[in-house]
Parts: C-alpha cells; structure tokens; sequence
C-alpha cells in the first residue's frame, strides 16, 4: 500500500549544533532511534554507506554535488546521537569523485573508499581515505592504470589492514574485470588480482569469511549484455580460488551484497529482471555455492524493486533493503525494508515516505546494537539504512538516514506492504575466470578535507 495524502510528512530542520526530536534538544533525552533524515544542500546529495558509531552518533558518507570544489565530490557527514550535525567535510578536486564505501574502525577514525577522476594516473582510479575521528585526513591513495577503475566495497581485517573489491578496466583478460587489492594499515599494496573472462565482471561486495579467507559476489555478463548471471567468489586469504560458482537462469540476475552465514553458507541479494519486472532478489547457499533456496519479492506491474543490502539478524533470519517502485510514493520510488525468517519468508515488509517522499532508495543497511540488543524473534534492536531522498519535485536528491527500530514501523513514515514472493528456478554452475597478479599504480592524493554545512531535516507525520 501507498501512505495516504492524510499521512503527508512536515519537516523539523535541525540548526547547525542543535534540533529537535519530538521535543528534546541535542544532548537531550533519548537518543535517535527511529526516523528519517535528509541531509543536503541545493544539488544532488546521496548516501552510499551509514553506520551508527561508538559513541552513539551516526557517521553518512556518499556524493555531493552542492559542496567542495569539483563537480561531484565526496562527503563525510558526522552526526551526534540526537541527529544534529557534529562536522562534516568534501573531499576531492576538479573533477568527478564519488564515495562507494566507508566504515568505523575500531582503533578509532574511518575508512572510506571509492573512485576519483581527480587524482591518479587513469580516466578513474580506485581511491581509498584513511581519516581520524574528527575528519582529517591520515593518508590518501589511488590505484589504477590507464584506464576506468573503481572501488566499490571495503573491509577491515584484524591485522589492521584492509580488503577492497571492484572492478577494473585498465587490468585482466575482459572488458571489465573483478579486482581485489590486499592493504596494509598504511595502505600500501600486499597483493592485489583480477578475477574474469572474455566476458564482462564487476562486483559491488566482499566480506571476510569467518573459517578464513573471503567471499566475493557481483555480476557478469556477455560483451553485448545479452545474459546477465551472478558470479560469487570464495578465496583464501591471499586471494586464491577456493571456488567459484556462476549462478544464471531465464532472467537476468545480479547481486549488490553477500554475507556469510553461521553454518558455513552465504546469503546473497541483488535482482531479478525478466522482460515485465525487476523484483529484490535473495538466495541462500551452502557452504560450497550450491542454492539452497531462491525467491524474488516484488509488486509486479512494470516495477523496478532492487535490493541493495542484506544484513543477518541473530535468529538466523534476515533484513533486505533496497528500493521500490511497486509501493513507492505518489511521484516515484521509495525506500523499501522486508524482514525474512531463515527459509526466506517475509514476518514484516514497509515502504517508507509515502507520498511527501517523492523518491527513496537504501543502499546500505547495518543491525544497530548500539541498545545492547540485536534483532531476533522480537523487536529488540534496530536497523540504519542510507541512500536517498527527493523531498517534492522543486528538489534535487538529499542523502538518506534512516534509524529504523526493531520491528521495522517508524510511527507515521512506514506503510505495510503486500510483495509477492515468488521462487525462482535459477542453478548454480562452476565458473572459469582467470586470477591475474596485476600492478597498479599507487600514488598518493594530496586532497584537502572542506568543510561544510549541509542542512539536516528530520521527516515527522
């Protein structure tokens, strides 16, 4: 269902150092625990990575197109736990420069990864920030060649160091190429290889496996895009090929996120495309890639639903995030949450904004503990979803917050939710890629952080 017109939301702007949250100041009463926040300023704005942090607050990061100095830049946004604006800074230079991933360490500071045209030796080389706590910059590096190279997903390892995943144009045997670079603490290169074909690989996702090693999950395709399929990767810690699985059927198929299960298996989310609809995608694998079970949820009727995250909750089940056309506002597409048990079927499903959200999309997800709690057979715990918001149609795109508690209802923002939840019949088939050690240029990016001051609007009923 759609939210009514009788449930248009207003706007609570929060000033600069303080704010409103039902009728506490920051730095007093409870802490932000459910709503929705648009973070911007007078162009595109969009969240690609949000987490709550240690101390309460929350840490959004993505693309600007309102502040810094070059056509897009990347922006950091810290906010305290109350949802006002602690600092927040751009980083980049003349040209295109876009953020994919960031996260909380747990020595202190941030990690932020993504691509610039800016700096480095290609069209587009992968960048990787390593930033203190309070947004200065402790080093700065591009990889690349000659070509278009991206980094689209980062993760801490214990030894300090750090995994990235994305994919290549400038190294490998195709078009574009899956590519993994192995950092230190300092970010200095430990290994870095491409995984493809003669066919077109990219990925969006990595995770450390907790039996060692990493899963890798993303997409391929013919030169001409004729038959798209997913491809996961499982590798030991140096990068070498445990195995690999391509997983394809009658429709298209492509995965944005993997996690790794208890028992030695992944879950996988992405898409499902035939010639009518796109609808989220999820698929559970054992420990060897072969499926266990696949279901596609989505509205039908022409819909484009995608899912970009998927998180494991502690009974096993599941939260998928994503976007919505099939239950989006009265304008567009909305922010879209399902809440799976272990087999896959849905306990609870929203879309959120209604029809004063004129578009909404998550591209990122994360189980809040921050409450000591987790998310389990009850309503304990929360979620923290970012991505975007279009307020109305005078307004460009602003970055998405969403702190969303445990059973997935944010009084007045959430509309319930009707998906069909159909099986699909897609088999997973060994795949041939070719591993190349490759030897990318790093070059350090002397960039300046810029500080700036986005408006943060909390949306209420």
């Amino acid at each position: 269902m759609r939210l009514s017109a009788s449930e248009a939301l207003v706007v609570v702007l929060f000033l600069l150092g303080c704010g409103s949250n039902g009728g506490t100041r920051d730095g007093v009463g409870a802490p932000l625990s459910d709503g929705i926040i648009a973070i911007g300023g007078a162009g595109e704005d969009v969240a690609y990575c949000a987490h709550r942090v240690a101390d309460g607050g929350f840490v959004v990061g993505g693309s600007t197109y309102s502040f810094g100095v070059g056509s897009k830049d990347i922006i950091i946004v810290r906010l305290t736990p109350w949802g006002a604006l602690q600092w927040a800074y751009t980083y980049g230079g003349g040209e295109i420069d876009n953020l994919q991933s960031c996260l909380e360490l747990s020595g202190g500071g941030f990690v932020a990864a993504g691509y610039t045209s800016s700096f480095g030796v290609g069209y587009s080389d992968a960048w990787v920030l390593r930033l203190n706590g309070d947004g200065s910059i402790r080093w700065s590096k591009t990889f690349g060649g000659s070509g278009v190279d991206y980094a689209k997903a980062i993760r801490a390892l214990g030894d300090g160091g750090f995994i990235v995943a994305g994919y290549t144009g400038s190294f490998g045997s195709g078009a574009d190429d899956i590519w993994l670079l192995r950092l230190d603490a300092d970010g200095n290169v430990s290994w870095q290889k491409t995984y493809g074909s003669n066919s077109i690989e990219n990925t969006y996702a990595i995770e450390e496996v907790p039996a060692g090693g990493f899963i890798v999950a993303g997409q391929t395709n013919a030169p001409d895009g004729s038959h798209r399929g997913i491809i996961l990767l499982r590798l030991d810690a140096d990068g070498n090929i445990r195995w690999q699985r391509v997983i394809k059927g009658a429709a298209s198929l492509g995965a944005y996120c993997v996690k790794p299960l208890g028992d030695g298996g992944f879950i996988v989310s992405g898409y499902h495309s035939d010639l009518t609809n796109t609808a989220f995608l999820v698929i559970r694998t054992d420990a060897a890639g072969a499926i266990l079970w696949q279901y596609a949820y989505g509205g039908g009727g022409g819909a484009d639903d995608r899912s970009y995250a998927v998180n494991v909750t502690t009974d096993g089940g599941f939260v998928v995030s994503g976007t919505t056309t099939s239950f989006g506002g009265l304008f567009g597409s909305a922010l879209w949450l399902l809440r799976l048990d272990p087999n896959g079927q849905v306990r609870w499903q929203y879309a959120y904004g209604g029809d004063y959200g004129t578009w909404g999309s998550a591209f990122t997800l994360d189980i809040d503990t921050s409450n000591g709690s987790n998310l389990g057979n009850g309503t304990g715990g929360g979620l923290v979803a970012g991505g975007a918001i279009k307020i109305n149609d005078s307004t460009d795109k602003d970055m998405l917050l969403a702190p969303v508690p445990g059973d997935g209802n944010i009084a007045g923002l959430a509309g319930e939710t009707d998906a069909v939840v159909s099986p699909i019949h897609a088999e997973s088939i060994t795949a041939i890629t070719t591993v190349t050690t490759t030897h990318g240029i790093t070059t350090d990016a002397a960039v300046t952080p810029r500080r700036c001051t986005p408006r943060v609007d909390v949306l209420r009923q």
